[in-house]
């Protein structure tokens, strides 16, 4: 099990919240410095995502969460922990070039 570093939980903490009170379409950047834990903070954020419910306890915020990237590595980062944390089918469907791996 992985615990997350101050900055991580403080930034997945923030955007949960900010999504829960202002619904979807909104921005938001985030910088994380080389090493600095880029993929957990993706990783936990997009999982939390998956189950953020409005007040009334049964509607989700979001039908569903995309991670998009264009960097190799950290794709192959963020398919790893993202796969990590939901491990029932069909929840978590990696998608690269060329198809489904």
């Amino acid at each position: 099990m992985i615990f997350p570093r101050y900055h991580q939980l403080d930034v997945v903490t923030k955007l949960l919240a900010d999504s829960k009170a202002k619904g979807t379409g909104q921005k938001y950047l985030i910088q994380h410095s080389a090493g600095s834990g880029k993929s957990n903070s993706i990783g936990w954020l997009a999982h939390q995502l998956t189950s953020l419910y409005l007040d009334d306890g049964k509607t989700n915020v979001f039908d569903s969460v995309l991670v998009i990237t264009n960097r190799q590595v950290l794709d192959k980062q963020l398919r790893d922990t993202v796969s990590s944390f939901e491990h029932m089918r069909g929840v978590v469907e990696t998608v690269t070039e060329g198809g489904n791996n």
